[in-house]
């Protein structure tokens, strides 16, 4: 059986194992203006020269989320955040899509995403080899 987890400090250790996997996956770094809903702006991305992430806490007037952005350096616009992954501070969130949840059998802990998908075929087909090992 899955359960979500909802706990505050659960939710930040696992959202910096993430990004700890991320960024030995993902080992270059450089700057990039990526751009999202009409607005841009240059941020430190983690990259293997092509598939590309950032991340950040996100949310306003306060923060209540993590943000994790990714997109490609070969598409046609390589600034583009193709897909989001989002995880909230503490609880569950229905407006924020992305959740980890333990298997109560094995005790390992997984990431899911309900939510949409840009129409980036080519950036999927990284995704299920890349987060393989997470």
């Amino acid at each position: 059986m899955l359960t979500a987890i909802t706990n505050s400090s659960e939710i930040s250790r696992y959202q910096q194992e993430f990004e700890q996997y991320l960024h030995r996956k993902l080992a270059r770094q450089m700057l990039l203006e990526i751009g999202h809903l009409g607005t841009s702006y240059e941020v430190q991305i983690h990259t293997d020269g092509d598939l590309w992430y950032t991340g950040r806490l996100a949310g306003h007037p306060e923060p209540n989320r993590y943000w994790n952005a990714f997109g490609l350096l070969s598409s046609d616009h390589p600034s583009n955040i193709i897909l989001e992954i989002n995880f909230p501070l503490q609880g569950i969130n229905r407006r924020i899509a992305g959740v980890f949840v333990r298997d109560t059998t094995t005790d390992e802990v997984l990431l899911l995403h309900r939510g949409g998908r840009a129409q980036e075929n080519d950036f999927y087909a990284h995704i299920p080899p890349f987060l393989g090992g997470f």
